[in-house]
């Protein structure tokens, strides 16, 4: 079955709306295909959405507004096997709705997530990212029952989840922005749907960060998702296997962050989680943890699981991984020598003369590396007695720490002991 404005006409000639609603229903449905399981007649569903937008409009409301919300209601059931035909109707109407939209926002907004979901399903990441931003969750026109403030964050949130597919931080950033001012506004009376929205803007905010090689703060970003109380939600809402992929790109980030005295914390942090053992990247973890050289053969073995952007070439030409390898086994040689000839750093490092004077050089201007260079003698001199000071410290610290576990690890039982 076609459609014409002859059709159209007779049924727009009706009388009240409840009337005009039901005979234009009963003219598009067949047309949409979704009970033959056939091809929907793209030319009729255009006249139809052109007829109700242009010839009824906002003079009358009260039938265009319901057959533009039941027709974006009933495109969604249209069968997988037809998306192209899908594809050419979305676009079609948001062309001819968007004008218009402070009349149609709501099945502007069905229609809008219909498509980007369409995009989503090609893993067309940034034209499903452009589609969802299209829609300011600030304009008044779009707010409702139904796109509440929850909801309107929960938008945010996926648009920067579909920019960050395509590594497009400055779009993700930006709708993530928007996303923190709107999760404060949350009512209390949604604190559950806030508390699964907060944990989804935290793993994009932690992506972002990642993506921006700020490796420090995306770590402790990734290790609090890591270590969230599941108790805090539904059965079924968090997957184990979620938590345990944050821990590992915790892990991740803290080997590529500088090295140094706060990256050392949270290695420390990290390697104590009992869960670390099972990851494939433990092995460099527990040896940047002690402090030990790594070989070329780990930094090998450990790019081979690294994102692109982990191994971009940075300034000077190193990649980002063989920055923080260097780094970190400039700081472990540290703890091994009083002082050593810049040649045998070099060496000892797999870099050039240059690029060892370089590495010690920026870490002592950042007070990363307590360190003296002698460049007439080609000799850096190392200061120790800090850094043995700090790793006593540091492994009172940890034995302290690991006492507390035992301890409450013996109370728990003994409580449970008793109860039984």
């Amino acid at each position: 079955m076609s459609l014409n404005s002859a059709k159209l006409d007779k049924a727009n000639s009706l009388d009240g709306s409840k009337a005009k609603i039901k005979a234009f229903s009963d003219l598009l449905t067949p047309c949409l295909g979704i009970r033959s399981k056939s091809k929907p007649n793209v030319s009729s569903i255009k006249e139809f959405i052109g007829y109700v937008v242009d010839q009824i409009g906002e003079n009358d409301t009260t039938t265009s507004k319901p057959l533009l919300l039941f027709l974006s209601k009933q495109i969604e059931k249209i069968e997988e096997d037809f998306n192209d035909e899908l594809l050419e109707i979305c676009k079609f109407f948001i062309e001819r709705v968007r004008p218009k939209y402070s009349y149609f926002a709501g099945s502007l907004l069905n229609v809008c997530k219909l498509l980007a979901e369409i995009y989503q399903a090609d893993e067309d990441w940034t034209n499903a990212g452009r589609v969802m931003a299209s829609i300011d969750t600030e304009d008044q026109h779009f707010w409702s029952d139904s796109f509440d403030i929850s909801k309107r964050c929960e938008w945010r949130i996926e648009t920067a989840e579909f920019f960050l597919q395509n590594e497009d931080n400055t779009s993700a950033t930006k709708h993530i922005q928007k996303c923190r001012k709107l999760m404060r506004d949350i009512p209390l009376s949604q604190a559950k749907i806030k508390q699964q929205l907060g944990l989804r803007y935290k793993s994009c905010y932690s992506r972002i960060l990642d993506s921006e090689r700020k490796f420090l703060a995306a770590s402790v970003n990734y290790l609090e998702i890591a270590q969230i109380d599941t108790n805090l939600f539904e059965k079924g809402e968090i997957n184990p296997s979620d938590l345990l992929k944050s821990l590992e790109n915790a892990v991740t980030c803290a080997i590529l962050a500088k090295a140094g005295g706060p990256r050392t914390r949270v290695l420390a942090m990290l390697h104590r989680d009992e869960r670390s053992k099972n990851l494939k990247n433990y092995k460099v973890l527990e040896k940047m943890h002690k402090n030990m050289i790594l070989s070329k053969k780990d930094q090998d073995d450990f790019s081979k699981q690294l994102s692109d952007h982990h191994q971009a070439q940075l300034a000077g030409g190193l990649t980002v991984l063989q920055k923080a390898v260097y780094e970190h086994n400039m700081l472990a040689a540290a703890q091994l020598y009083k002082n050593i000839r810049i040649e045998e750093l070099s060496k000892l490092l797999g870099v050039t003369l240059i690029q060892a004077e370089d590495l010690a050089r920026i870490m002592i201007q950042e007070n990363r590396l307590n360190a003296t260079i002698d460049q007439v003698d080609g000799i850096i001199q190392f200061d120790n007695d800090k850094l043995i000071l700090n790793s006593w410290d540091q492994s009172i610290s940890e034995s302290l720490m690991s006492m507390n576990d035992i301890v409450d690890s013996i109370e728990s039982k003994t409580k449970l002991v008793f109860s039984i």
